[in-house]
């Protein structure tokens, strides 16, 4: 694991423009085997040491493919806490 690397455990994620495309067929290009799913929110299991101030909390991710898998990689710096209040 890098230094600025958090793996996350997804809780919730949404079906965005291009997850909407690949559905409906109008996207054909991409490779498979594709983990869809671009932004989601779930809490850190693992940090590499820039990311540690995440750790446990509850955050959302952007900007990272896979977030339809059950855990996914991201750098801290694409990764934002949010509290627990916050309704998905």
């Amino acid at each position: 694991m890098l230094d600025n690397e958090v793996i996350v455990k997804i809780e919730a994620t949404g079906i965005g423009h291009l997850e909407n495309s690949l559905i409906s067929g109008e996207l054909f290009f991409v490779a498979f085997p594709f983990v869809s799913g671009g932004d989601g929110v779930g809490r850190v299991v693992k940090s590499g040491k820039d990311g540690e101030y995440l750790l446990g909390k509850r955050v959302v991710i952007c900007g990272v493919s896979g977030c339809w898998s059950e855990y996914v990689v991201s750098t801290h710096e694409w990764t934002v806490a949010i509290g627990n209040n916050v309704p998905l």
